[in-house]
């Protein structure tokens, strides 16, 4: 009866222990319910676009100000152990020239095993794309229920070859310094 009991003890300690993780997972979950991510382009991105005459406009929800695009948040979900994450947007920014044009949209902030990078739909495409990664990532919280994130954009790959296939030549390479970030995260 002993060997018993010790079995038993050993499965409801491990229940416990189990579940008292899986309790405290829950708890590091924070739902993000709005505020906004403004976008700074480089000198480097605003001397390209000058150079080749793209004009940059936000779409839907977007906007400007003060030179940056603004894209307020939709929604989304972060926890605290691991620092990991989606915070979605609305609005997008279209990039023309001489009639063509491209443009990305619904934006999301994506935190993963210490990576961080911005995914968009590109045009019409129902699927994502990688818009650009993000160095020197960092969360700063607020007063209340608020969180400041940063950090620098470079290019990706797919956002390369969009302005490539733009200006109609092969001028933008993957990495190329597109600005910074700052987002408000409210927590809801």
């Amino acid at each position: 009866m002993l060997k018993v009991s010790r079995r038993l003890l050993t499965l409801l300690a491990t229940a416990l222990v189990v579940g008292g993780l899986a309790s405290a997972a829950q708890a590091d979950v924070l739902h993000v319910n709005g505020e906004r991510t403004a976008i700074t382009p480089s000198a480097q991105a605003i001397q390209f676009l000058s150079a080749y005459n793209v004009a940059v406009t936000p779409t839907g929800a977007a906007t400007t100000a003060n030179g940056s695009l603004i894209f307020p948040i939709t929604r989304g979900e972060v926890t605290t152990a691991p620092k990991d994450g989606k915070v979605f947007h609305t609005g997008g920014v279209r990039f023309s020239l001489n009639g063509s044009s491209f443009w990305f949209r619904d934006l999301v902030l994506v935190r993963k095993h210490d990576r961080a990078y911005f995914l968009a739909r590109l045009n019409d495409r129902k699927g994502w794309v990688l818009y650009a990664w993000v160095h020197d990532f960092a969360v700063v919280p607020g007063s209340g229920n608020e969180a400041k994130v940063t950090g620098r954009l470079f290019l990706s790959g797919e956002a390369a070859q969009a302005f490539n296939r733009l200006v109609g030549s092969n001028v933008v390479a993957p990495g190329a310094d597109v600005g910074t970030f700052t987002s408000i995260l409210r927590f809801g």
